[in-house]
C-alpha cells in the first residue's frame, strides 16, 4: 500500500493493476482522507481528496473486494470500480471485517 496522486491516477496511459507503476502514481505527501459519509442512503467510507472535486465511496462486496464509485463535480453518473486485494502483496494485512 502507498499513497497515490490522484492527478495521477486512473491514468489513460496505465492499464491493470497500479503496483507496477508505483514510481509513476506515488507521492510523498498526503493528498485524501477518509471519512464515513452518507452515499445514497447508506453510511459509506469515502474518501475525500484535497485538491480534487472527487469523493470516492466503497462499500464491502465480500472479505477480499471492494465495490468503489468515483462521484465527481461535473460527471453526468459516478464511474464504477472494483478493488481486490492481491494475496502475494506484503501490505495485503488481514481481512476485511
Amino acid at each position: 500500500m502507498f499513497p497515490v496522486d490522484p492527478r495521477k491516477w486512473p491514468s489513460p496511459t496505465i492499464r491493470g493493476p497500479v503496483g507496477p507503476h508505483r514510481t509513476e502514481v506515488e507521492t510523498g505527501k498526503f493528498k485524501a482522507r477518509l471519512r464515513m459519509t452518507e452515499y445514497r442512503g447508506q453510511l459509506s467510507a469515502t474518501m475525500i481528496y484535497d485538491d480534487w472535486p472527487t469523493h470516492d465511496v466503497f462499500r464491502k462486496v465480500d472479505e477480499d473486494t471492494l465495490l468503489g464509485a468515483m462521484d465527481a463535480r461535473g460527471m453526468a453518473a459516478p464511474y464504477f470500480f472494483v478493488l481486490r486485494r492481491d494475496p502475494e502483496s506484503p501490505w495485503a494485512g488481514p481481512a476485511l471485517h
